[in-house]
């Protein structure tokens, strides 16, 4: 109870008195919505709907018409249908209810954006997702939730940062915004986290870094523009692990479409122009993609038979790849040696001791590049290093826009290398700025 007063082990004890569900915790634990922060007014609901009382689902319900706060107000609101649901109790007053969060949530004024994070965090979910016209998603364990709320426009959600403005010792003071209007707005901010993803989408930095990438298809986002490591560079940042990427091995052209690499790994093999298999398929689908554009025109085919291709139509690529038109069936090796323009006879003995049996299919693949692994030097907390090892006071790094853990080749990458960079860089990034800030 003592820890309630105490802002360092607050979030903790509401948590852990709301797991217990002791009344005896219920009168101080009321008291905290008195707290002028909104994020500690959702805990503290949180906490007591998980109290064993017929008079807290009124006392969430109240909290829900009055609360000053929109993002209180329609998480309560949302408690009192959980709690209702569990207790089978009916709520008549549930559409005047929400109508009153909703006459909140547009009316208080609190930035969306904010109301947005609390309430994502307090749905307990890892992350959400933003498109002009639709209303948020959020992703609740592995699944995409459409949240409720209002669509988001352009002007919202396209404000790019162009600027970085800093003081003779490197901090950050505030950033140049960049809205779709072309009109600047300029922020004032306590620190900033580089998450601008990284550089794939720049061909001039992939020619430099990645030289054997430079003809690859960019399977990324056209925001891998390498924003953060321009604006490290600038600021006298280190570089780290610039030459690792993520590639892919198996992007159908014309069509655009990636072909999951199981099929290789399950018995498919690749062959190039010549129909000679060219490298040993089980390496991996990123040391792949070196591989095949090593190939005539950065051409090859994938090899499958009808054991093969009913495994693929079970993931939504393949599936995908033949609505397009990818596929095509080849009933023995001459037809197969037509579809890919090579000799039969070296066709045929290439097949030979495959175990692919006619008939045949065959998908035309180049190599790709999906997103780059290296970027700017952090130490263990995300913070960006100088150039002597020393860090910036208040400039972090996560994600793509910071040097990764898949070292400095294409053969480092293994399959979540990215998603871990993002996510426990993320996590840590996110730590420290909560240092900083406390």
């Amino acid at each position: 109870m003592e820890a309630l007063s105490d802002p360092e082990t607050r979030w903790s004890a509401v948590e852990a008195l709301g797991r217990i569900g002791d009344l005896r915790a219920a009168p101080a634990l009321s008291q905290l919505l008195q707290d002028p922060a909104p994020e500690v007014r959702i805990e503290v609901i949180q906490a007591l709907s998980h109290f064993q009382h017929p008079q807290m689902l009124d006392f969430v319900r109240n909290v829900a018409k009055s609360d000053p706060s929109r993002a209180v107000r329609a998480r309560a609101f949302e408690i009192t249908l959980e709690m209702a649901a569990r207790q089978q109790t009916p709520l008549a007053d549930a559409e005047q209810l929400k109508q009153q969060a909703l006459a909140a949530k547009s009316a208080a004024g609190e930035p969306k954006l904010n109301a947005l994070l609390v309430a994502t965090r307090n749905n307990g979910a890892s992350d959400f997702h933003l498109a002009v016209g639709q209303p948020p998603v959020i992703r609740l364990a592995a699944d995409l939730v459409r949240a409720q709320g209002e669509p988001f426009t352009a002007e919202q959600t396209e404000a790019l940062v162009r600027e970085l403005w800093v003081d003779p010792e490197d901090r950050v003071l505030g950033l140049g915004v960049r809205r779709p209007d072309d009109s600047m707005e300029h922020l004032a901010c306590r620190g900033v986290v580089l998450a601008c993803s990284g550089f794939g989408g720049n061909a001039a930095m992939v020619r430099d870094w990645l030289p054997e990438m430079r003809d690859a298809v960019f399977a990324g986002h056209v925001g891998n523009d390498g924003s953060a490591i321009a604006w490290g560079r600038a600021l006298g940042a280190q570089l780290a692990d610039l030459g690792g990427y993520q590639g892919h091995g198996s992007w159908a052209v014309p069509h655009g479409v990636l072909v999951t690499w199981a099929l290789m790994m399950e018995g498919g093999i690749q062959i190039n122009a010549l129909g000679k298999r060219f490298h040993d398929e089980r390496v991996g689908y990123s040391e792949a993609s070196v591989q095949v554009l090593a190939q005539q025109s950065g051409i090859a085919w994938n090899v499958l038979d009808d054991r093969l291709l009913a495994l693929g139509r079970t993931f939504p690529d393949v599936v995908a790849a033949e609505r397009a038109g990818a596929v095509r069936c080849a009933h023995d090796a001459a037809a197969l040696a037509g579809i890919v323009g090579c000799d039969v006879a070296t066709l045929a003995g290439t097949l030979r001791g495959t175990g692919l049996r006619a008939p045949y299919h065959a998908i035309k693949v180049t190599g790709a590049l999906f997103h780059t692994q290296g970027g700017l030097a952090i130490d263990a907390g995300c913070r960006v290093q100088r150039a002597d090892g020393t860090t910036m006071p208040n400039l972090l790094a996560a994600g793509g826009a910071a040097r990764g853990v898949s070292g400095n080749a294409v053969w480092g990458y293994l399959s979540g290398n990215g998603l871990l960079s993002a996510v426990a860089g993320g996590f840590i990034a996110a730590n420290t700025a909560e240092d900083w800030f406390r």
